[in-house]
């Protein structure tokens, strides 16, 4: 959390806003200094990714949302270029996501991936299949998140349902 605050802080693009939901975990105190001057949604109870997603997506009224990994750590470019890229998409009348890194799949088989991200930067963006670490997007698209169905899945996992819901919804995810 820490590495995340100060990469947000020396980002060459600053969040006009930001919020932090707070789950209690055994053994990890945070501190509230670290914290200052950001809002806090605090849960007695780890709540899952679910629970996080639906309650910005009901309280958030920005344009845009960006939405962390616990242990994503961007580039200082990487916020400045993402919004660039989803403002020039709006400006065209295009929905989009971009994601910090993700998956492509070579074939249809689950097993047939290769990364997109920081491990393995594509000399240009690339569509992805299955996006991961850090989403930004449209603040209305979360809807489109929560909304999709859960597809009988209690594990089901926030990358998998959010690239299901984006497809559902025609929206392409960019890394």
């Amino acid at each position: 959390l820490e590495r995340q605050i100060r990469t947000l802080q020396s980002s060459s693009m600053r969040a006009a806003a930001m919020c932090c939901f707070v789950n209690p975990v055994q053994g990890v105190q945070i501190q509230d200094a670290l914290l200052q001057g950001i809002p806090k949604i605090r849960a007695d109870r780890d709540m899952g990714p679910w629970m996080r997603w639906t309650t910005f997506a009901n309280e958030i009224s920005t344009r845009y949302v960006m939405l962390l990994d616990d242990d994503c750590i961007f580039g200082t470019t990487w916020l400045h270029r993402a919004i660039e890229r989803i403002m020039f998409s709006d400006s065209q009348g295009q929905r989009i996501a971009v994601v910090a890194g993700g998956i492509v799949y070579t074939e249809d088989n689950w097993s047939s991936v290769f990364p997109i991200g920081p491990e393995s930067p594509p000399p240009e963006e690339q569509q992805v299949d299955v996006g991961r670490g850090a989403w930004i997007l449209p603040t209305e698209l979360l809807q489109d998140f929560i909304a999709y169905p859960r597809l009988g899945s209690a594990t089901l996992t926030v990358p998998l349902h959010f690239a299901a819901a984006m497809q559902h919804a025609g929206v392409p995810t960019i890394a």
